[in-house]
């Protein structure tokens, strides 16, 4: 699994960290990225995709 956090785009890839490994909560995530609340849980959506579409490779 740490392969394909490994292969996210910096942005996807810092905010899993943040939000799993860390427990922070999408605001306090926001914050740490410099980046508005609906961005960093688009950010997420599309990071979980990413690695489920790797994943049923």
């Amino acid at each position: 699994m740490s392969n394909l956090i490994n292969e996210l785009p910096g942005n996807y890839r810092d905010l899993i960290l943040l939000r799993h490994y860390k427990q922070l909560s999408f605001r306090e995530a926001a914050i740490i990225l410099n980046q508005n609340h609906s961005t960093v849980r688009t950010w997420h959506k599309r990071a979980k995709k990413n690695i489920s579409d790797k994943l049923k490779i």
